[in-house]
């Protein structure tokens, strides 16, 4: 084991007191990291240009109204330094067999389960408009998605060639992208 005396200098940013506070909490327990939890709007951070190195962006897009998610990347792009790196995670994918099942099944009401609730997720991307809405805000992007899985979500019997069909589908390679649940992007400060 290797003993570093250097710090990671973390910032946070949140519009909730609540979601801070936990962080806080937790953040005192995390050996060489000084972390520094700001009160704030992601459409107009209170920090300098080109003052982070790297930032990363966890389950945020999914909660923005569309002008809000072109206003947050000109934010982080602001805050960047020059080929600064994105880190983004956004999830539901809009194209994802889990999310067009559980749509599917609230419109007919046919299964005997409870789909994932996707409530407060407004602004859903595919991997096409991730990559679109990054280029457009000048990152240098690479998107992937990870293989999805139904977690839990299965058709009744009744459907069960559905289910024959729909799971070899989710676990092929080239359709990875189109229905797997969650996208990631690292995007370069152009």
């Amino acid at each position: 084991m290797v003993k570093s005396s250097s710090v990671c200098e973390t910032v946070g940013i949140d519009f909730a007191k609540v979601a801070l506070q936990a962080v806080r909490k937790k953040a005192t327990n995390v050996p060489h990291l000084s972390a520094y939890l700001v009160l704030g709007d992601l459409c107009h951070l209170p920090f300098r240009n080109s003052i982070f190195d790297k930032v990363t962006s966890a389950d945020v897009v999914e909660h923005l109204l569309t002008q809000q998610f072109g206003l947050y990347l000109a934010e982080l792009h602001r805050t960047l330094k020059p080929k600064g790196n994105l880190i983004l995670h956004t999830m539901p994918n809009k194209w994802s067999i889990n999310y067009i099942l559980a749509k599917f099944a609230r419109f007919l009401n046919l299964l005997d389960i409870k789909p994932d609730s996707y409530e407060g997720h407004v602004n859903l991307q595919t991997p096409h408009s991730l990559h679109k809405y990054l280029r457009a805000a000048h990152f240098a992007t690479t998107i992937w998605s990870t293989t999805g899985d139904f977690k839990g979500l299965r058709l009744p019997k009744r459907f069960s060639l559905i289910n024959h069909i729909l799971l070899p589908m989710e676990r092929c390679n080239r359709l990875t992208g189109y229905f797997s649940r969650d996208l990631w992007a690292i995007g370069q400060k152009c």
